[in-house]
């Protein structure tokens, strides 16, 4: 929670420790977080995953060989002012709230599952078609051959049988909509 609201610290500045059990019946989680008020470490069982910076834009962590069961997660939050590097409250109408500011979220991940998918188009000039071409990066824990389908309101666009062992983005290029 933000602290300086749900725990009554409207003017702190510094560092505060959050902690919580979670379980999952996977290996492998992704754990999600849509908002950390600035600076924050996170760590699985004591393990270190991951570092952001960032106040309220969305980020994540994979957790790779963490196993099914319980865990302990503990982040360290940071909303120390820098003048160097975060807006100054002083010269703007800012307000400069510190904690885990908006949800977390721990995913599954199971022996496949899409890492990433970016999706860029060129509208037609007169906005009734576009070229779309979508970048798919999928994880596997062991190799497999599947169809990859791209369906738009129901309809199959993309088709295209694809094998994936590891990491491995896939390209499906000027899909006409």
């Amino acid at each position: 929670a933000c602290w300086n609201t749900t725990l009554g610290l409207f003017r702190y500045e510094g560092v505060a420790w959050y902690r919580t059990d979670f379980s999952i019946s996977s290996d492998d989680a992704y754990i999600n977080f849509e908002g950390v008020c600035h600076e924050c470490d996170v760590y699985i069982d004591g393990k270190h995953i991951g570092y952001h910076y960032g106040g309220l834009t969305e980020f994540g962590f994979e957790a790779f060989g963490i196993g099914s069961g319980n865990h302990e997660m503990v982040v360290r939050v940071d909303n120390t002012l820098d003048m160097e590097t975060t807006i100054p409250h002083s010269c703007s109408d800012w307000y400069n709230y510190g904690g885990i500011c908006r949800s977390v979220s721990v995913i599954e991940i199971g022996e496949c599952s899409i890492r990433d998918m970016v999706i860029k188009y060129d509208l037609d000039v007169d906005k009734k078609s576009a070229a779309v071409n979508v970048a798919t990066t999928i994880y596997t824990k062991k190799s497999i051959t599947d169809t990859l389908k791209i369906s738009v309101d129901g309809t199959c666009v993309y088709e295209k049988e694809i094998t994936v062992d590891g990491v491995c983005t896939h390209l499906a290029e000027n899909i006409v909509l």
